[in-house]
């Protein structure tokens, strides 16, 4: 893998991770677990 692509890998993978830390900042684990939209269940 090219060093220029790794680089854009790495941030887009940066980018996910603090949009899902955004998603559901405040909520507690309890909320998050009954929030549908936001579990796999």
């Amino acid at each position: 893998m090219k060093v220029n692509s790794l680089a854009n890998s790495f941030e887009h993978i940066l980018e996910s991770a603090r949009l899902a830390c955004t998603y559901v900042e405040g909520l507690s684990k309890k909320d998050f677990l009954q929030d549908k939209k936001l579990s796999k269940r």
